[in-house]
């Protein structure tokens, strides 16, 4: 009696018989036990040949080198890998084909999902709408910048590092709620088109110091010299009705003013209109709502009949 690979006698082991369907034509065919029932097909030797494949232990290889392995799916059906360690980065991009990123054409790059780590980007991107990092570094290792978090910090090797913000053309930089702790503005006009209050410990300038355009105005005197005015101004200018001031004699009159408080200081002088030397001017009072100006003729021989014109400025001021 014939026996199997096993030195088991065929008779004794008919379900271990192999039947191939269809007989041995040149086309798949489907393996079948001896009771009738599809099987795998296990070959019991070193390694096998299937054209210029070689299947050998844990190993698909090919019979000739430059030789490529394809496996591809029918249809819509796909290739699962569950467990797969690539042994060359460049290869295996090339497998997947993904390309190289740092030199494939834009138009050839499309990431919908996911997440990209542990890369490093060079060059511009465009058509970005967002960003997320936990920090951001520039590449220049003297002048670098880093964005973590909330701060934008310069730490590069070099002692002192300047972080600059420019705008292109009539483009601003604005910025809603600022906190300035140190350091120094220069170069520019703080709150020029649109003034805003500001307290500070000490202000300083080089050259002007003082209230700008659309914070004065003017007032004119009717009746006489004793008449009172309105200028709701922080500086202005206020000139008198010209009723003759006798020799030796002083005129009061109030300056209505809704913008000065009793706590400011109001400071006026003899702008022009007047004979040199004539008249003494002071600050009499200084009360929410008004301050009162007091022009005296100090000559002791003549009256003088003239029109004087006065500028003032209000300077706010604290008494706690």
């Amino acid at each position: 009696m014939s026996t199997n690979l096993t030195n088991q006698k065929i008779k004794d082991t008919f379900d271990q018989l192999l039947h191939i369907d269809g007989g041995p034509e040149a086309a798949a065919k489907h393996v079948y036990s001896g009771t009738g029932v599809q099987t795998a097909l296990r070959v019991g030797t070193d390694r096998i040949g299937v054209g210029a494949i070689v299947i050998g232990g844990n190993f698909i290889t090919t019979s000739a080198p430059g030789e490529d392995i394809v496996l591809l799916p029918a249809g819509d059906g796909a290739l699962f890998l569950s467990n797969v360690v690539f042994t060359d980065v460049s290869e295996a991009r090339a497998a997947l084909l993904l390309g190289n990123l740092s030199v494939q054409n834009s138009n050839n790059v499309s990431i919908t999902g996911g997440s990209i780590s542990g890369v490093v980007f060079t060059g511009s991107f465009t058509g970005i709408t967002l960003i997320e990092s936990q920090s951001f570094q520039t590449v220049n290792g003297g002048n670098g910048l880093n964005l973590e978090n909330t701060s934008l910090v310069a730490e590069g090797v070099s002692a002192d590092i300047d972080i600059s913000i420019t705008p292109k053309g009539t483009g601003e930089v604005n910025i809603t709620k600022a906190d300035i702790d140190g350091g120094a503005i220069d170069g520019t006009v703080i709150g020029g088109s649109t003034p805003a209050a500001m307290t500070g410990t000490v202000v300083r300038s080089t050259s002007t110091l003082g209230y700008t355009t659309g914070a004065g105005g003017t007032v004119t005197q009717l009746t006489s010299k004793a008449t009172p005015v309105t200028i709701n101004k922080l500086s202005g200018r206020v000139t008198t009705h010209n009723a003759e001031l006798a020799r030796d004699t002083t005129v009061n009159f109030v300056v209505n003013n809704s913008l000065v408080t009793e706590d400011d200081v109001v400071i006026a002088c003899v702008h022009s209109g007047a004979t040199l030397g004539v008249y003494e001017l002071d600050v009499d009072a200084v009360a929410n709502g008004s301050f009162t100006l007091a022009l005296r003729n100090h000559q002791a021989s003549s009256n003088y009949s003239e029109a004087v014109a006065i500028n003032f400025v209000v300077i706010k001021g604290a008494m706690a």
